[in-house]
């Protein structure tokens, strides 16, 4: 049976071990969960990504944690100071 598609790998080492072998073999690879930027960067014509890479999910979880203060008018509180009486 020939394999027209492989997708599934889900952390960034293993997937990138298979892009390699996906690309020489002409086998598209869609890769799902690894977020490693480094998998989809190397120019492969065979390595597919539809899901954020690490640093859009760092960006956009800040934005929405942004949003948030934004919107609640929440404002970081300065952390206290112990101070010991002795």
């Amino acid at each position: 049976m020939e394999r027209t598609c492989s997708s599934g790998r889900s952390t960034s080492g293993a997937a990138a071990a298979i892009a390699q072998v996906a690309e020489q073999r002409g086998v598209p690879l869609i890769i799902n969960i690894a977020a490693a930027p480094q998998i989809t960067e190397q120019g492969y014509k065979f390595v597919f990504r539809n899901f954020q890479t690490a640093g859009d999910i760092v960006k956009n979880g800040l934005d929405l944690i942004g949003e948030l203060f934004q919107t609640t008018r929440a404002r970081r509180r300065r952390p206290s100071t112990c101070t010991s009486t002795s």
